[in-house]
């Protein structure tokens, strides 16, 4: 009913990600609530297919929306010369038990009536961070413009960095000399989350302990970690997340994602003309957002923040980066970016 109650729902168009319907090996008949598989699932699902069934108050689905895949619950909308495409957690998912199809050829024919009208294509998805050659050479086929994700908490605006926590076959070969697989430095870490939300050596709030302030006092919790257990059908990781027994801390590295989509020659160091920024929307547990003005000729993009007292602020504005939440990013990164259409 709060959703309902919204001004200007007609304007929002929702979308589902991993904790709708995929957390907790939700593909192969789990979930992420307590109760009968699938429950917040089919919940998620059934709720959002209402939408397109004129069962969500305020909200004119024959009105508002273009093209509706049923299958994959992919759908798209149009304002002045633009035309938005969401396809929920990412291209490829696909879901037997809530009979959830990959959204490709959708997909493809849905951005191939957007080029037919000459509008500038606007792309969504919970998870860009793993597309594959196929989703990026169609979306480069079809010239969009940009994609807008989210998913990665620690990534905001057209930057994407973060640390994982090394598994313990991994920290064997780094504390025996061996580099990181991707090079960067290795060292102790510790999961901010574990103050509040568990004693999980790993997750999106993780930070080096060389950073942290010597005014921040650790929380006196016991970090675990365990051999994941085969599931489903799809194989796990063999190994659990190292922790160091003697002073309760995990070994992190830095990982990053590319930020534009290029083409396969560009990837192999051959020029292109040709690429899509990927934009993420930052994350509510750290009180970030996107905002995006579409104008006829160009893409004004901001990142902000919803901290109290600078609610609706630019980020940059309010923050000084890096910091403990972005410790990769520079105030560069969170300049307003402007596509030209």
């Amino acid at each position: 009913s709060f959703y309902h109650n919204i001004e200007g729902v007609h304007q929002y168009f929702p979308s589902l990600g991993n904790h709708d319907y995929d957390q907790g090996s939700a593909t192969y008949n789990g979930d992420e609530w307590f109760g009968p598989n699938y429950c917040n699932g089919k919940h998620a699902v059934s709720y959002f297919r209402s939408g397109f069934c004129q069962d969500i108050p305020k909200f004119d689905a024959k009105e508002r929306v273009t093209r509706y895949d049923p299958k994959s619950l992919a759908y798209s909308w149009e304002e002045g010369p633009y035309h938005f495409v969401h396809v929920h957690y990412y291209p490829t998912y696909e879901n037997a038990g809530l009979k959830i199809s990959s959204s490709l050829q959708w997909i493809e024919e849905d951005l191939k009536l957007a080029n037919e009208k000459n509008l500038t294509i606007v792309f969504f998805c919970h998870a860009a961070n793993n597309f594959s050659r196929v989703v990026k050479d169609m979306l480069l086929k079809y010239r969009v413009a940009v994609v807008f994700s989210g998913h990665l908490h620690r990534c905001l605006g057209n930057k994407c960095s973060s640390l994982y926590a090394l598994n313990t076959d991994r920290a064997e070969n780094v504390l025996n000399g061996t580099l990181a697989s991707d090079g960067s430095r290795a060292e102790k870490c510790f999961p901010a989350s574990a103050a509040l939300c568990g004693r999980r050596a790993n997750g999106n709030g993780l930070f080096y302990l060389s950073d942290k302030s010597d005014s921040l006092t650790l929380p006196d919790i016991k970090l675990e970690s365990k051999v994941p257990v085969q599931g489903g059908v799809c194989p796990v990781g063999k190994y659990a997340t190292y922790i160091n027994a003697t002073d309760n801390t995990a070994l992190c590295s830095k990982w990053e994602v590319n930020p534009t989509i290029t083409s396969l020659n560009a990837e192999n160091g051959t020029s292109t003309s040709t690429s899509i920024p990927i934009i993420w929307s930052g994350s509510s547990s750290f009180e970030t957002f996107i905002k995006t003005d579409f104008y006829a000729d160009r893409i004004v993009i901001n990142a902000m923040t919803a901290t109290e007292g600078n609610e609706g602020k630019r980020y940059i504005d309010t923050h000084s980066i890096p910091n403990a939440v972005y410790p990769f990013h520079n105030s560069t990164d969170l300049e307003e970016m402007t596509i030209f259409v």
